[in-house]
């Protein structure tokens, strides 16, 4: 016996089974929701009104954004 529903499309003959069941998973397992900011906030540079995102964690647009080089592997030359 087949479960689910029966579809032709047309095309030479071929027939589509569709099965009902829908898996899923236990709740909790999902990863956490982005933290968001608050609605409205505006870039902080003077003259500057463009609008944040909810999902920017920082103050500025992109064209204000402070420029920052991580240093990811090695280490810090010493200034001279």
């Amino acid at each position: 016996m087949i479960c689910g529903s029966h579809r032709d499309d047309g095309k030479d003959g071929e027939t589509f089974v569709r099965s009902e069941n829908v898996k899923g998973h236990r709740p909790g397992n999902d990863p956490p929701p982005s933290k968001v900011e608050r609605v409205g906030r505006v870039c902080r540079e003077s003259d500057c009104d463009t609008r944040l995102s909810i999902y920017n964690k920082s103050g500025f647009c992109w064209q204000h954004q402070p420029l920052i080089f991580p240093n990811y592997r090695g280490k810090r030359l010493a200034s001279s």
